[in-house]
């Protein structure tokens, strides 16, 4: 609205009639002794979406975030829920899709090369095992102390695992681009991050997570080294722009000594109990010390703290802040199978009230960031009725500062919906206002306000020196009985914004304009709204 300048008042008689399409062919009644079908639309009053779908405003609901910022969507393997995660394809899709972040988990070659992958073991996520040459390399080792039979990255060279291709990891989800991406390098995901901000401007965060650190020392192909040494060669070392994670202590802790960027302390679970009850592990440092500490240890205040002095956020399991519990209709001491889908998932259970743990890592100075949230039905509660945006709207609600997600798209248009730009935005392109370009669309974003509910009510103040405007619904994000009133200073030709809310006792009474009986009033109005 920068661009926007007020030039005068134009008066319509109430009949007044606008080009469009011919209507009011369903009407009963009183016409005002007009024929009907309309010869052309009637004009109805003032609404801000028709010339400009984005307008300044401040949302009413305040972000809980730990700096008073909107959350960051973080592309868990890429966008992971519609391309095999961890390839290139997959980081490029999340980047277009609005993620802040891309998530690579880094294992590490036999030649020492730091490559992505969500495991060691690469039997699920390559074609390895149509490799007839790689044949004798199947074999079992034991990770982090579980068994586990396959084909393993630090068995196979860089040049090797690059004859390999990717494949969807999950069943449910597209098999078409299987055979297609190659296995990307840490550098090349740097390199398309740095292409990104050199055709496009955006400065695309990297997440990278260390993958079972313990083991990799044992093998000798210690994982940070080679970490800190690439991100330094490439002057990737902003710290807004990089975190460093991972579900082990210790090398977080030596991390912290190595390199000055903000590092996250993941936090896993087995499960959650019938009643939703979060079954507790340990990190698996922890395990080989002989710690007794789980990770409920660490998420209790006194744990926060102590993860402050080494860490800079965490990155708990999202059940860790919104459980779930199931339903044991039968009691045989099983959640049952509520969906008939032949198997137990989140959409049989239904969320329990929140924890703390947002407020207690924010109050020892912690971020948030939990992972994982996708749109598959079987990943969401059943009161989130089959629909991934609630799930989102709740925990940015609950004030975490991001999230990592397998679909960014949806990630960020809620994001966008709730806090995106402060702005109150219809579901219609954004319109250039400026005097050479004003009918030019200059793009597309998510909408917060829905159709015909845009700048309905106008009024000026006696003295003539303030035009007030009156949304006739509630912005996303904003409570359903409130409505924003904005105003526009006329003698300065600023536009202040939001200045107060008219709050509705029915919200099924529409409110279409207002009046500004005495400048008293109007200021009373105002203040009490607040």
């Amino acid at each position: 609205m920068a661009n926007m300048i007020l030039k005068g008042f134009a008066s319509l008689p109430v009949d007044t009639f606008a080009e469009g399409l011919l209507s009011g062919n369903l009407m009963t009644g009183n016409t005002n002794g007009r024929t009907i079908p309309f010869p052309e639309q009637p004009a109805q009053g003032f609404s801000g979406i028709q010339f400009e779908a984005s307008i300044t405003a401040r949302n009413f609901y305040r972000l809980k975030t730990l700096n008073g910022q909107p959350p960051i969507v973080i592309g868990h393997r890429g966008a992971s829920g519609e391309r095999p995660e961890h390839t290139l394809e997959s980081y490029k899709l999340a980047i277009e899709q609005g993620a802040d972040f891309i998530e690579p988990d880094l294992v590490s070659t036999k030649d020492g090369v730091l490559i992505a992958r969500h495991e060691i073991n690469i039997t699920d996520t390559t074609n390895v095992a149509d490799h007839p040459e790689f044949a004798d390399r199947y074999t079992t080792k034991i990770i982090d102390g579980v068994t586990e039979t396959g084909w393993f990255a630090n068995d196979f060279t860089l040049e090797e695992i690059k004859t390999l291709r990717a494949k969807e990891r999950l069943s449910f989800r597209d098999q078409s681009y299987n055979g297609q991406f190659e296995i990307p390098t840490l550098q090349e995901i740097i390199d398309l991050v740095k292409q990104v901000e050199t055709e496009t401007g955006r400065k695309i965060g990297i997440y990278p997570e260390t993958k079972h650190p313990t083991y990799h020392d044992s093998v000798g192909l210690s994982l940070e080294e080679p970490l800190v040494k690439t991100l330094e060669k490439n002057d990737f070392t902003d710290p807004n722009r990089l975190f460093i994670q991972s579900f082990e202590v210790g090398n977080l802790k030596e991390l912290n000594q190595m390199i000055d960027v903000p590092l996250v302390q993941l936090l896993d679970a087995t499960d959650v109990a019938l009643d939703g009850t979060v079954i507790e592990k340990q990190p698996y440092d922890f395990v080989v010390s002989g710690d007794s500490r789980t990770y409920g240890d660490l998420r209790t205040p006194e744990g926060l703290k102590e993860i402050a002095t080494y860490a800079d956020g965490i990155g708990p399991w999202k059940r860790m802040i919104v459980s779930v519990k199931g339903i044991d209709a039968d009691g045989d001491g099983k959640a049952d199978d509520i969906t008939g889908d032949g198997t137990v998932n989140e959409a049989d259970k239904i969320t329990l009230p929140p924890t703390t743990l947002v407020q207690d890592a924010h109050a020892a100075g912690l971020l948030v960031h939990p992972y994982t949230f996708r749109n598959e039905n079987r990943y969401l509660a059943a009161n989130y009725n089959g629909n991934p945006e609630l799930e989102y709207r709740q925990f940015i609600r609950l004030g975490v500062d991001g999230y990592f997600t397998d679909f960014p798209a949806t990630g960020d248009k809620v994001r966008d919906q709730m806090t995106g730009g402060n702005s109150v935005q219809a579901p219609f392109g954004r319109v250039s206002l400026t005097p050479d370009n004003s009918d030019r669309i200059v793009g597309f974003s998510p909408s917060n306000l829905s159709r015909s509910t845009g700048f309905e009510g106008l009024a000026m103040n006696p003295d003539q020196t303030n035009l007030y405007s009156l949304l006739e619904g509630s912005v996303l994000g904003e409570p359903n009985n409130a409505l924003g009133i904005y105003q526009f200073d006329v003698v300065s030709t600023q536009y202040p914004g939001l200045v107060g809310y008219y709050r509705l006792e029915d919200t099924t009474y529409a409110i279409g304009d207002f009046s500004v009986i005495t400048a008293v009033l109007m200021t009373t109005l105002l203040m009490a709204s607040r």
